[in-house]
């Protein structure tokens, strides 16, 4: 806005514009002084959901500018039509190519463009019919998505009404609504397919918009858009009224071009391969008439690849030549009748089918009824179009053991492989049948790691994953699995397979314990030891019944002792602590007792001394000298107590610091104990 320059060049547009009027505003800058202009625009789908948004925070007019979006949303999806007439129809309702005078040229539009470069003539109308002209009828599929919105109620968002026509899994999807008939009715179409025809029942008044909000913690609103039946939707649902839509976009059902095809020769050749090798001879000889009648390489008639398509497919209508790849419209037209004939020749000739193409629809009823991934049904729609498992893994990034799980998953559904073909031989079947049979497999198929090992004890390790998934896969598709993933064969089944019934091993002698019940019943038993036999067999019983509950229980008890036993190992050792201080207590007091009445003892022998030498001087002194007297010694008697032996003391109990360290770290074993 606000550009007033006669020569801006290019206009680019990054992201999608909001309408057909601002868009053709925003592009009118260009070109103004009549010289060549460029106008692009890069977008995605995301940008119409960001208009959409804003939309939903406006109030009045809602409905007009939704539908101009909607309008936006189709010229940008257009294909083949001018988008030059398309964008200048929009301004004058009931124009045309000629009445405007614009016709197929170069530089028009990218669509005139690729017109021309399939092939068309430069200078026809604008308004010769394309595909995207053509009306499909998609009344089931209309119907299928006002019956789900029914179903959910209004108010539910675009990609959970999706979600219940793709049978996907979605919060807002609960168990009463996959019980709906039309729960998963959608698998065999794309998610954009069914956004877009919701777009155009929208825009037809079908279905209407309504605006949702919810309050988050009072502070955030966020807005959404629902979906709700409009009474002309109703009458619809209950009419007989067809939905014909124009095939453009996302609703244009894409053609399959056929796989590449790889030759095989010598000993892998089968008579289909003779067959084709005989048809691609043929096919190159008459590649080399046309390209030395038209003065042209014969690899710009068409590449070696392309004749082995044909060769495999055998087309002979215009409509199945368009899916060989490398055939477009123009080389139909030019050289198609020509290649159609040879075909025709060589079948008549060798009395083989032609035409000889999945058909497409057999194809999309069988994987929507599988019920299996949407990546497992990929792998299975590029395995039923002929394509090998390598070319499979390559153009899907994956390993070829994971294709081949893929496709065990969908045999195991009831899909139809062919497991010759992908080298799972009947003997890979018996060796894996043998390995499940057997113990210690028993029949538990629910892993597969188990029987691998099995398979490579047996000296069967040329047996990969992807082979192993196969096997394991037909033998659950031929005799089912229960829940826990036993399968439900008996000996029989098990010998269909072609194996040998294994001789039991001979049994070494082992001595029994002897009884007694050899003898039969003793006579000396009385009643009373029969019944309390019979009460020991009924205990015993009740024992198995409750086997479980028994070990649950002694496994309680066990670690109530394990508790129990730990705390009083706690406790014992708070008790030691606390002996070994008392007798520290006890030692100290008794040496100090000790060492007073040793003191006390001392002394009493000296006084005693003493006292016998001084009353042995004075009777020497009394009596006359020559009385003989006995000289009496004084002895001091002291018994001192035994000294008590006693342990050495720990180094933590020498010092009251040691002590109060040791007190801590016991206050705090015992408070982490508890």
């Amino acid at each position: 806005m606000g550009i007033d320059k006669p020569d801006v060049r290019n206009v680019i547009h990054w992201g999608a514009p909001r309408d057909m009027e601002s868009y053709y505003q925003e592009i009118g800058r260009a070109g103004r002084d009549g010289q060549r202009s460029v106008c692009r625009v890069y977008f995605t789908m995301a940008d119409f959901n960001t208009h959409r948004y804003f939309l939903n925070q406006l109030t009045g007019n809602r409905e007009h500018r939704a539908e101009m979006i909607h309008q936006m949303e189709l010229y940008l999806g257009y294909k083949e039509k001018c988008r030059r007439v398309e964008l200048l129809k929009h301004f004058e309702p009931g124009s045309s190519g000629d009445s405007l005078g614009l016709v197929r040229r170069r530089d028009c539009c990218d669509c005139c463009t690729s017109h021309l470069l399939r092939g068309g003539r430069e200078g026809a109308s604008t308004d010769i019919n394309t595909r995207e002209d053509e009306e499909v009828d998609m009344t089931v599929e209309a119907r299928n998505i006002v019956e789900a919105v029914g179903v959910l109620g209004e108010g539910r968002s675009m990609g959970v009404v999706v979600a219940m026509l793709r049978g996907e899994k979605n919060k807002s999807i609960w168990e009463r609504h996959m019980r709906e008939k039309v729960y998963g009715v959608g698998k065999g179409k794309t998610k954009v397919f069914w956004v877009a025809l919701t777009r155009e029942l929208v825009s037809r008044g079908v279905l209407c918009e309504i605006k949702q909000s919810s309050n988050t913690a009072g502070t955030y609103v966020n807005t959404w858009t629902g979906l709700g039946v409009t009474p002309k939707g109703h009458k619809f649902s209950r009419g007989l009224e067809k939905m014909m839509v124009k095939a453009t976009g996302d609703l244009r059902q894409k053609v399959k071009k056929v796989a590449v095809i790889t030759p095989r020769f010598g000993a892998e050749s089968t008579p289909a391969d003779q067959a084709r090798s005989g048809l691609y001879s043929m096919l190159v000889r008459e590649r080399l008439a046309i390209s030395q009648s038209s003065n042209l390489p014969p690899y710009m008639i068409c590449t070696e690849q392309t004749l082995l398509q044909m060769a495999q497919t055998r087309p002979t209508t215009k409509e199945n030549m368009a899916k060989v790849v490398g055939f477009n419209t123009a080389k139909i037209s030019s050289y198609g009748d020509k290649f159609m004939a040879a075909i025709v020749k060589f079948c008549v000739e060798e009395n083989i089918e032609t035409d000889q193409f999945p058909n497409a629809e057999v194809v999309e009823d069988e994987v929507s009824k599988l019920g299996v991934t949407a990546t497992v049904q990929y792998s299975y729609r590029m395995y039923k179009e002929g394509k090998t498992v390598e070319q499979i893994a390559q153009e899907r990034g994956l390993a070829a053991t994971t294709v081949m799980t893929h496709l065990g998953t969908c045999l195991e559904k009831g899909g139809s492989i062919n497991l010759e073909g992908l080298g799972v031989t009947h003997e890979i079947v018996a060796a894996v049948a043998r390995a499940a049979w057997e113990p210690p497999i028993s029949s538990d198929v629910s892993r597969l790691g188990p029987v691998k090992e099995e398979l490579a004890k047996s000296g069967r390790e040329d047996i990969d994953w992807g082979k192993l998934r196969l096997s394991i896969g037909r033998l659950k598709a031929e005799h089912k699995v229960t829940e826990e993933g036993i399968l439900m064969w008996n000996k029989d089944d098990f010998l269909a397979y072609g194996q040998m019934e294994s001789q039991p091993a001979e049994e070494r002698y082992i001595p029994k314990k002897f009884t007694g019940d050899q003898f039969g019943p003793s006579k000396i038993l009385s009643t009373q030891g029969q019944t309390f036999q019979q009460e020991q067999n009924k205990e015993g019983e009740i024992e198995k019944k409750m086997g479980k509950e028994k070990l649950f229980k002694e496994n309680e008890m066990m670690r109530e002792k394990e508790t129990k036993r730990a705390r009083d190992k706690a406790l014992q050792d708070e008790l030691d602590d606390y002996e070994a201080i008392q007798d520290e207590i006890r030692f100290e007091t008794d040496q100090k007792e000790n060492n007073m009445k040793e003191s006390l003892t001392s002394k009493g022998g000296d006084f005693k001394f003493k006292l016998s030498k001084f009353k042995a001087d004075d009777s020497i002194s009394g009596t006359s000298s020559t009385a003989k007297v006995a000289e009496v010694k004084p002895q001091a008697v002291t018994v001192p107590f035994p000294a008590v032996k006693r342990k050495e003391l720990p180094d933590w109990m020498k010092s009251a610091e040691t002590k109060t360290e040791m007190a801590k770290k016991k206050m705090k074993t015992n408070s982490l104990f508890k």
